[in-house]
Formats: structure tokens, C-alpha cells, sequence
């Protein structure tokens, strides 16, 4: 058969499926840009996930279903939801803001942009997190993880992986309380747990010290 992978503005992961169908699946694939007029002759068509386009009904949608089901985001207190709403939907703002940025130049000129960016407004956009995090709190709401902590434990762990061109591996280094929150995070059995699980040994999930 043959695939087509669409990618959009924001979108998440598609260069991964585009791997897993050509070289795990043996299947020959051609990415496809979402403004093409035609689908090239393929087979079948792949929507990956995102995060600049339907958020609330995709990554930002099942990540509070999932959060209520497991207790870490509310069924029936709308402004606690509100407030943690505002923290999941700056860490799509700032996953769609550092995406886009450079994407469709040379890997020069998205070193360059993305170096701009990290002074600029990725700096003031994680300046508004850590300033929104009291100091003398291990989690950003309340006593206890909850969603929003492990939205911000995830960004940053991206962002600090290495796996982003131009974003420092020591980014976090520059905001002690997201980084406390993080390490919080990262420290939790729970955590530990769903990691060995996911991640093969080694695999760098991010730099949070």
C-alpha cells in the first residue's frame, strides 16, 4: 500500500509515522502538505495529532478526560478547571509557538530563529509559568500533582531533551520553580512507574537539573 502523511501547522509526531510505515512497516510512504490539492495515489491518508489546529478536541480534550478519570483534573469544580485550563493551554502555546519556528527553512536559519526564540518570546512566555508558580510549592495547584504539573513536566522534558534544534538541553535552568515542579514530578513513583513502562532504558525524556 501506499501512505500519505499529512502535516500540518503544530502538527505532532508525523515524522515518526512517517518512520514507523517506511521503516518498520516496510510500506512506501510521501508526506503530504495540508494545502496539496491532490493525495499523490496513496492508499491511505494519516492525520497525525497537533496542537495548532483543534486542540480542545484532540490532545487537549483527551488529556482532561483521561485527567478525570484518574482524578488529576476536576469532574464538578468549573473554577479549579479554569485555572488549570490556563496552564495546559500555554504549554500548547508554547509547543505551537516553538513547532512552527523555523520549520520549513535550512537547518541553519531554524538554528538561528529557534536561537532568536529561546531570548524572545519563549523566554517571556516561561517567565509567565514561573511566575504563576508559588515558591514555596512543589506543585503548581493545590496540595497534591495534577494535571497541569505533569503538562508542564512533559513540555519541559521536550524541550530539554536535546531533540528540539536550537533549544538548549539547560534551558530550564532559568526558572528554579518550574524546574522544581518538574523534578516534583519526575520523582513520583506513580511516575517512575509509567516510565519504565513507556521508555526504554536510557532514552533521554529530558534534563530537569
Amino acid at each position: 500500500m501506499k501512505f500519505g502523511v499529512v502535516t500540518f501547522p503544530g502538527s505532532n509526531c508525523n515524522q515518526d509515522m512517517v518512520y514507523v510505515l517506511k521503516e518498520k512497516l516496510n510500506q512506501e510512504v510521501v508526506e503530504l502538505w495540508h494545502k496539496n490539492t491532490s493525495i499523490e495515489g496513496c492508499d491511505a491518508i494519516v492525520l497525525p495529532g497537533g496542537f495548532s489546529y483543534g486542540d480542545y478536541l484532540r490532545s487537549g480534550a483527551i488529556a482532561r478526560f483521561c485527567g478525570k478519570l484518574s482524578g488529576l483534573y476536576p469532574k464538578h469544580n468549573d473554577l479549579l478547571a479554569a485555572k488549570i485550563d490556563q496552564f495546559i493551554d500555554l504549554a500548547t502555546d508554547i509547543t505551537v509557538l516553538v513547532a512552527n519556528t523555523g520549520r520549513d527553512d535550512s537547518e541553519e536559519e531554524k538554528q538561528r530563529k529557534r536561537g532568536e526564540l529561546v531570548n524572545g518570546d519563549l523566554k517571556k512566555k516561561l517567565n509567565i509559568l514561573e511566575n504563576n508558580i508559588e515558591i514555596n510549592n512543589d506543585w503548581i495547584i493545590g496540595p497534591r500533582m495534577g494535571l497541569e504539573d505533569i503538562t508542564v513536566w512533559r513540555l519541559l522534558g521536550w524541550l530539554s531533551s536535546g531533540a528540539v534544534d536550537g533549544i538548549p538541553t539547560t534551558i530550564i535552568n532559568q526558572y528554579p520553580k518550574i524546574q522544581k515542579v518538574c523534578l516534583a514530578v519526575d520523582n513520583q513513583p506513580v511516575i517512575q512507574d509509567w516510565i519504565k513502562l513507556t521508555y526504554k532504558e536510557g532514552y533521554v525524556r529530558g534534563n530537569y537539573l
